[in-house]
């Protein structure tokens, strides 16, 4: 009896042993799953879908990027740059990151395209329908999506963590400064007119504004600011006022993480990052545009210039002599691989372009009336 008890134990250990090991190995195969389903997502694909075509442009008007659904553009104003293939007829475009060349596409799924190799890959963001996204980079480096609802509500979806962070409660997420994304995990939202700084890992509020705030800056560091009207008020990034309640116009961060600023648009001062005066230029007619290490100006020979910090002569562009520059179309804008400061003028009710190519000193231009 004793022996035939012993025989159902040992074949109850065996029969335990082989179910713990069929489970342990079932486990694997949906790890392993898992695993293969993300380095799918994560894999670069070329489109080869048959149903429509989205066609992506740059608009040379405006200096920015435009997609536009199954019609190819037959104005001189645009350059075709490249076309998505879409596998289902009900394909969408959402919006642009032009330093990485990127575009948000629905396929069905949601997609990275990148419309300079004709590439494009997954992303792991929730099959809804969302009236808009948009990318929030900076440096290149994509720290995730701002992401709306049907009622218009933004929320936060975190690109690493691969989910959103915030609901769907804000009336806006601030995308045009927020170099604060860099180390400090920070996004700046419109909490119904009230602008909150929130932890984007956690969605928890870090600082609160009653105006419009942005951050600018670099690895050296970064600064905050207060937009009132058209003056902007500076706080270092742990939120101390960098200058007291002293106001600008313009603004710039060098590569050194030095804050350019001008007070009257006729000069400006360099300051460190602890509100220490470096140096302060010379007076010039007028101070456009403060892009990284460069400032245009409108110097006192009415010739539009780039400058660099120090007041040296970058690129002698134009005589601004009976012409009008377009601030709303100028700006800092990385092409086709080339970094570029964009700048746009009215001459006799035509339009000018100025392309500067900062990484090889080089200076195009033509009148966008004449292209042919």
């Amino acid at each position: 009896m004793k022996q035939k008890r012993k025989v159902i134990i040992c074949i109850l250990i065996i029969f335990i042993i082989i179910i713990s090991i069929f489970l342990l190995l079932k486990d694997n195969k949906k790890e392993e799953k898992v695993v293969e389903e993300k380095k799918e997502e994560s894999v670069w694909k070329k489109s080869v879908g048959n149903s429509s075509l989205i066609n992506i442009y740059f608009d040379k008007y405006y200096g920015s990027m435009i997609a536009s659904k199954d019609t190819k553009e037959n104005n001189d104003e645009y350059m075709h740059i490249k076309e998505y293939k879409c596998y289902y007829e009900d394909c969408n475009s959402y919006g642009f990151d032009e330093e990485n060349n990127y575009i948000i596409i629905k396929d069905d799924d949601y997609l990275i395209f990148n419309y300079k190799n004709g590439l494009y890959k997954k992303i792991n963001l929730p099959k809804n329908v969302y009236n808009n996204i948009e990318f929030l980079s900076y440096n290149k480096k994509i720290y995730g999506l701002a992401v709306s609802n049907n009622y218009d509500k933004y929320a936060f979806y975190d690109i690493k963590q691969e989910k959103f962070t915030t609901d769907f409660i804000y009336n806006e997420i601030l995308k045009d400064d927020i170099a604060s994304l860099l180390d400090g995990n920070f996004i700046a939202v419109d909490d119904n007119y009230r602008y909150n700084i929130i932890n984007y890992k956690s969605g928890n509020i870090v600082n609160s504004f009653n105006n419009y705030i942005g951050s600018i800056g670099n690895k050296k560091t970064f600064y905050y600011y207060e937009k009132i009207e058209d003056k902007y008020i500076f706080y270092d990034h742990d939120f101390n006022l960098l200058l007291g309640e002293n106001s600008f116009m313009k603004y710039g961060v060098s590569s050194k993480g030095n804050i350019a600023l001008s007070k009257d648009l006729s000069s400006y001062s360099i300051y460190n990052k602890d509100g220490i005066l470096v140096k302060s230029s010379k007076p010039y007619k007028q101070i456009f545009l403060i892009f990284n290490d460069y400032i245009v100006i409108e110097d006192n020979d009415e010739y539009l210039k780039i400058i660099d910090y120090d007041g040296n002569v970058i690129s002698k562009i134009t005589s601004l002599s009976n012409k009008t520059i377009d601030l709303s179309s100028c700006g800092f804008k990385y092409i086709n691989g080339k970094n570029l400061i964009y700048l746009s003028l009215f001459y006799n009710d035509k339009k000018n372009i100025y392309y500067y190519n900062i990484d090889y000193n080089v200076l195009e231009s033509y009148d966008i009336n004449q292209l042919s």
